[in-house]
């Protein structure tokens, strides 16, 4: 078996029409996708048991389980799966709820396969773009790595202690000392330790900036 491109998708597909299902099943596998197809949403929840997506073209008006119920299921157990929602009933509505619930695009019945081609072209592309940038973190994490304050001093021992008390609060710290003496340093360590951990450290050089621009560069015009 060859191994997938960077294009290549699984791809769950879920409708009660027997047609669309035949045409579906021929015809993603020649857009180069490895497609799952289901009849209906029990169907569907079994399959998402055994396999993890990263599309699902999901019909929404089908006998039993509706749609809804298994984009509710799959937004549980696999929410990074990119939902597309296909239906021939859909009106505004379900067009709104269907972005409220997250999904990737939304879809008429019936659509051509160009469309749905386009679709998950774009499915593809987001999908490239995340793990280019889940790849670009992961290099900076270990090129950084974490901040280690070094030092068994009591007063070290106390600036730890402190540190690992504030940074789990939502408080506003104002660190001071003498230049050199390591205030980044602790600002640094506080975020890692912050429930803000995940998100950019910025640090910002005050004294480099000329006064009348402190505050535009800090919070904007």
């Amino acid at each position: 078996m060859s191994s997938p491109t960077a294009d290549q998708l699984r791809v769950l597909f879920v409708d009660d029409e027997a047609p669309i299902r035949l045409v579906m099943k021929a015809e993603l596998p020649q857009m180069g996708h490895d497609v799952t197809i289901c009849e209906d949403g029990e169907t569907a929840l079994k399959a998402l048991e055994e396999n993890v997506f990263d599309a699902a073209i999901i019909d929404l008006k089908m006998p039993g389980l509706s749609g809804w119920d298994v984009i509710e299921h799959l937004q549980k157990v696999a929410p990074q799966t990119e939902i597309i929602i296909s239906t021939g009933h859909g009106d505004l509505d379900d067009a709104i709820r269907a972005l409220r619930m997250g999904a990737h695009d939304f879809l008429p019945k019936p659509s051509s396969l160009l469309t749905i081609a386009t679709v998950l072209q774009r499915v593809a592309d987001k999908r490239a773009l995340t793990n280019k940038t889940i790849a670009l973190e992961t290099r900076l994490v270990a090129a950084e790595g974490t901040t280690e304050l070094i030092g068994e001093t009591p007063s070290m021992q106390r600036v730890k202690t402190l540190v690992e008390k504030i940074a789990p609060t939502e408080s506003s710290v104002i660190v001071l000392g003498e230049t050199g003496t390591g205030k980044e340093l602790i600002a640094r360590r506080i975020h890692e330790l912050s429930k803000r951990a995940d998100r950019p450290f910025v640090p910002v050089n005050c004294g480099a900036l000329p006064e009348n621009l402190v505050e535009s560069e800090l919070f904007g015009h």
